[in-house]
């Protein structure tokens, strides 16, 4: 649980960073000076999306720039607007994609975020992307003007990452927010950030899921869209019904045939050594990470362009087949009563 009512800005250095095609890249020579009142609207712009108990540390192994940056700021007052130089430097430089949007990058150092029963510092890193219009109105005399303008709205963060003064010898715990789509989703949080995920109960949770998800999708042996989907949501309904995990009962409950076990078992070891997951057997289940993870379900099987059918419950109440004498495919759902 994180608490920013007592954090302050204690610093901040924006730089305009585009991409490599366009080559914007504009570097400011001094940390910005800020009225009290814009710092409010920052606080709020910087602060208030992030939510999630989601948390990462910086892969030193991958790279170890972002965590000397932090821990140069963290450790002195004196080479603030450097390392922001540095990490915008960074950031363009693996703006590689044509179509990564230009936009202020900011750097902001963080006074006295509440995280669980500690006061820590934390580091800002913001990107903003998307420009909002908006309608200015001046008094005039005895009338009024109104004018156009585009700026950034203070209830949408782009990207943002908050890399908190804790857990330093593993890389800094981190929190981050990404809203792109598409070609370069991974751009900010795998390319800039080089983060990996935290090894605790959220993460384990959301991971498993996910995992389940993938082999359901691509390497269940069936061609029953309706069977795959049923079995992600047998696998969601397990987590929530469970506060704990063990391997050998989920397998049991929810794969259940042993031929299907057998599979899972070689998936999910090279799904770990591809996504540098370690194998765990048993860990306590976050509920939060169970809400989180049910928005990246699919749970549609879309028929031509005549039906969608949502699966919501177990793959044991649908059931694919051919009609020869029609020469199409069809489904049958079983269902206790209509509503």
């Amino acid at each position: 649980m994180i608490d920013f009512s007592p954090t302050i800005i204690r610093e901040i250095s924006i730089h305009q960073v585009g991409n490599q095609d366009n080559g914007i890249f504009t570097l400011s020579d001094q940390p910005a000076v800020l009225n009290e009142d814009v710092k409010g609207l920052l606080h709020q712009y910087f602060l208030k999306p992030f939510r999630s108990s989601q948390y990462f540390h910086i892969d030193k192994e991958k790279d170890d720039l972002l965590f000397e940056s932090a821990r140069s700021v963290f450790s002195s007052d004196g080479f603030f607007h450097e390392n922001s130089i540095n990490l915008a430097q960074r950031l363009f430089d693996i703006s590689e994609h044509s179509s990564i949007k230009t936009g202020e990058f900011f750097v902001v150092l963080f006074r006295d975020c509440q995280l669980e029963d500690e006061l820590v510092d934390a580091i800002g890193l913001f990107k903003s992307e998307n420009k909002e219009a908006f309608i200015k109105v001046y008094p005039e005399n005895s009338n009024f003007r109104l004018d156009g303008d585009q700026g950034i709205s203070i209830n949408k963060l782009d990207k943002g990452a908050l890399i908190f003064n804790t857990e330093e010898e593993e890389g800094f715990l981190v929190q981050i927010i990404d809203q792109t789509n598409g070609d370069n989703a991974g751009y900010w949080k795998d390319h800039f950030l080089k983060l990996r995920a935290r090894a605790d109960e959220f993460n384990h949770t959301h991971n498993y899921i996910q995992m389940c998800q993938d082999f359901a999708m691509e390497e269940l042996p069936t061609e029953n869209r309706g069977e795959k989907i049923g079995l992600v949501n047998d696998t969601v309904n397990y987590f929530k019904a469970n506060d704990h995990f063990d391997k050998e009962d989920f397998e049991r409950q929810v794969i259940r045939q042993p031929e299907i076990i057998e599979a899972f078992e070689n998936y999910s070891k090279s799904y770990e050594l591809a996504d540098h997951l370690n194998s765990i057997n048993q860990f306590d289940i976050s509920p939060q990470a169970v809400r989180y993870s049910k928005r990246f379900i699919r749970s549609v099987i879309k028929l031509d362009k005549n039906f969608h059918i949502y699966v919501h419950g177990s793959r044991d109440r649908i059931i694919k087949g051919f009609d020869p004498e029609r020469g199409l495919n069809y489904y049958q759902v079983f269902f206790d009563e209509e509503s």
